[in-house]
């Protein structure tokens, strides 16, 4: 009995720092959504991938690829959906499609980036 309770213990353990790592590093505290989101952006020929898409949409994607920055990429995503950059405040970057606006918060490192659409 001693040995179940201490197994159940350490998954919770293992749990609960996961969680706390992915809503630190990705802003979600679904970890198997962020780190098999990661995998796919370093370990396959993805540039992004959404990993989050309620309440917000949170997306993940190479921090560098044939010499064009994460931006790079999140505009030509945008593009892709209709939207063009209009400004830029800090980590925002504002998009407009001729309706509505949408902001992207970006972060990151050099492996990878985080987009928060809000």
């Amino acid at each position: 009995m001693k040995k179940i309770i201490a197994v159940i213990a350490v998954i919770l353990f293992l749990v609960i720092v996961s969680m706390l790592i992915s809503n630190h590093e990705f802003h979600t505290y679904n970890f198997f959504s962020s780190f098999s989101g990661l995998a796919k952006i370093l370990f396959t020929k993805k540039q992004y991938t959404v990993i989050q898409n309620e309440p917000y949409k949170i997306m993940i994607a190479e921090s560098r690829r044939n010499n064009k920055t994460s931006n790079d990429i999140l505009d030509e995503y945008m593009e892709e959906i209709g939207f063009y950059r209009e400004d830029q405040m800090g980590s925002c970057i504002i998009y407009y499609n001729g309706n509505q606006y949408k902001g992207v918060y970006t972060s990151g490192n050099s492996y990878y980036s985080v987009w928060e659409f809000k």
